[in-house]
């Protein structure tokens, strides 16, 4: 299947985004809260097969429009947590989504693919997310979502 994301808006990557996601965790045999107390930047709450509740933020990025992922860090009130994940979805044409799955501490310790910015000139501050063709295999390597479920089992 060809696919050609450059017509679809901002609305959209998050929409399709927010259901692949949703779909990988069911798949996953894991179970899927709203947040029902609106909490900002979680998007939804996975509980996976050994009872664990995890906080999703979801993040997408199109590659054919930027490379770069910032996350306000007032949205997780500047606390990095164990039970806090990223879940980006990467969009690239000509391909099918990847879906990674990041825990929130990687900004603990900050590098070439997870930047810690406290640039108040240009943004407030954020925790960012840096895909390049270096970034990529690291991803790869610790953060494909199938992976991750692949070794919980």
């Amino acid at each position: 299947m060809k696919n050609d994301w450059s017509a679809f808006t901002t609305l959209q990557f998050q929409k399709y985004a927010e259901h692949y996601v949703k779909m990988n965790f069911i798949a996953a045999h894991c179970a899927i809260y709203e947040d029902a107390g609106g909490s900002r930047g979680v998007d939804f709450v996975v509980k996976n097969e050994k009872g664990q509740y995890v906080d999703i933020y979801l993040a997408t990025v199109y590659i054919g429009k930027t490379n770069y992922v910032a996350i306000p860090k007032y949205y997780w009130e500047k606390e990095l947590r164990e039970n806090l994940y990223v879940a980006l979805v990467l969009f690239m044409d000509e391909q099918e989504p990847i879906f990674y799955l990041i825990p929130s501490i990687v900004w603990r310790t900050p590098n070439e693919l997870f930047i810690d910015s406290t640039d108040y000139s240009r943004n407030k501050p954020s925790w960012g997310i840096n895909i390049s063709k270096n970034t990529i295999p690291i991803l790869a390597e610790k953060y494909w979502f199938e992976k991750i479920m692949l070794n919980r089992k």
